[in-house]
């Protein structure tokens, strides 16, 4: 497994689960868009979809923050995987996420760190919770 970071946007509301041994999991899905430049234009791109699993207290801390929609900033272990469908070979991406950080609305998606709001869990003891990441501070990851 290699490890990644995405920004994009969660295509549906996150669900918390349990494992048999009561582990708590969060998992979404999230949808990262993709520009290019063509000529003096941006265009899009293409777009890659991730499912994101989120795990033990990190997963109670996000329970219920993540709708539809809601831009988010995922750092994690990145998996591929394929699997023979019904119209062919169908490709999968799973990352195990270590932070989850959540984009305000009204932020760039070329913004950079500015602007990303920890919430508990990865980033606790980094800074209070609740604060965001302001142009003097980096994102810890």
């Amino acid at each position: 497994m290699a490890d990644i970071t995405i920004q994009g946007n969660a295509t549906d509301e996150a669900t918390l689960r349990f494992t048999q041994s009561g582990a708590p999991v969060l998992g979404f899905s999230v949808a990262e868009n993709h520009r290019k430049k063509q000529g003096d234009q941006w265009i899009d791109d293409g777009t890659t979809f991730y499912n994101v699993s989120v795990w033990n207290k990190q997963a109670e801390n996000l329970a219920g923050q993540i709708q539809k929609g809601q831009r988010v900033l995922v750092s994690g272990r990145f998996r591929s995987g394929e699997f023979e469908g019904k119209n062919g070979t169908v490709k999968t991406y799973e990352v195990t996420a270590n932070h989850v950080g959540l984009v305000p609305k009204g932020e760039s998606q070329q913004g950079g760190q500015q602007g990303y709001q920890q919430q508990g869990g990865p980033w606790a003891g980094s800074q209070p919770q609740g604060q965001q990441w302001g142009a003097q501070q980096s994102a810890p990851f």
